[in-house]
């Protein structure tokens, strides 16, 4: 299994989030996780650069431990998570920065839109553009028709955003869809809601029978949501994953943290975003990170997963953890939320149907 006289190393681009009952290997560079024990992770942090023969002199005490380290470097060498190397090699391969930062004030927005005559697309994209904005979901909450998807296509061509998502109610096949998403290469995904039947056979749509027009619709976190990238990572460890540097404008022209937020920071017809952006109040959450967040801190998936500020366990308590979040950490099981009855008093509060 090891070379002689070699050591083992965590490659830099795999990275270890420790857990109340299991720990996680993120993998930024394959976009892959995998879940571990709390005593591999124990391993890896204590001998990460000591050889596989130093471990068993101090681990593998009996037969029974001897079989568990086997089979864990097993593991970690079939997945390509830790190699082999000299001892002076070592030195050279450093962890992977913490820090999170980015050049621009916003970098992700959010448009609800009941018609689209009712805002001014052009000045807000103009804004958002001049803020460093690069990913914008527009949710259009009302049955829409093709043209109008067309003219809204078009007009954020124009501007520089590198990811856009719609989430609309259209009579359209997949294949018309897909025309979107070769006509408007920044088109990342579509969810077409309110749908008779689901699909997900096409890359980046996605049919849903959900109704998705209510603001309380989102906030769902889930497996299939995870992002196990570095920049998520970074930006999890340091900010909100959800929040931090995030804008929305209702279908009302409110400018909000986000659509399911109850304050306002001023309208769009008499508020610029830089406006709302620098009043009071409006940076309050970009900062709550998952390691304060109530049962979030003992979650292994904390980082890699997505947050909601907006629908809490407890409303209120800005640390309480997602009502949406069905994952319980302590016995790592996934639940339905919406019938959990410890959730029952917060999903009546909040109005969510269910």
């Amino acid at each position: 299994m090891s070379m002689k006289n070699s050591v083992f190393k965590l490659f830099s681009s795999c990275i270890l989030v420790p857990g109340i009952s299991r720990s996680l290997i993120i993998d930024d560079q394959r976009w892959k996780y995998y879940t571990i024990p709390n005593s591999m992770y124990a391993l890896l942090k204590t001998y990460d650069g000591c050889s596989i023969q130093e471990v068993i002199r101090k681990e593998g005490t009996d037969p029974e431990a001897l079989d568990i380290l086997s089979d864990y470097f097993a593991f970690l060498f079939e997945q390509e998570l830790i190699f082999e190397c000299s001892r002076e090699l070592t030195e050279h391969f450093v962890p992977v920065k913490k820090s999170f930062d980015h050049p621009a004030t916003i970098t992700n927005a959010i448009i609800s839109i009941e018609k689209l005559v009712d805002l001014d697309m052009a000045s807000i994209l103009l804004q958002l553009t001049a803020l460093g904005c690069y990913t914008l979901e527009i949710r259009i909450n009302r049955p829409t028709e093709r043209s109008t998807i067309s003219q809204l296509l078009t007009l954020c061509k124009t501007y520089e955003l590198e990811n856009v998502s719609l989430i609309i109610q259209l009579d359209a096949a997949i294949k018309t869809l897909e025309e979107y998403k070769k006509d408007f290469p920044f088109l990342s995904r579509i969810v077409n809601y309110n749908q008779a039947f689901e699909s997900r056979e096409v890359t980046g749509i996605i049919y849903t029978s959900k109704d998705l027009s209510k603001s309380n619709s989102c906030g769902l976190v889930q497996a299939d949501f995870f992002t196990p990238t570095l920049q998520h990572y970074a930006e999890s460890v340091n900010h909100n994953s959800c929040l931090n540097r995030k804008i929305a404008i209702d279908t009302g022209g409110a400018i909000r943290n986000c659509p399911g937020m109850t304050e306002s920071f001023g309208n769009i017809h008499d508020t610029t975003l830089e406006e709302a952006i620098a009043r009071p109040g409006f940076k309050k959450y970009w900062n709550i990170t998952k390691d304060q967040v109530t049962k979030c801190k003992d979650c292994e998936f904390r980082h890699i997963c997505t947050d909601c500020r907006a629908y809490l366990d407890t409303p209120g308590d800005a640390f309480s953890a997602p009502l949406k979040c069905g994952y319980d950490p302590y016995n790592c099981i996934w639940e339905e939320w919406s019938t959990h009855p410890l959730k029952q008093a917060a999903i009546n509060y909040y109005k969510i149907e269910v």
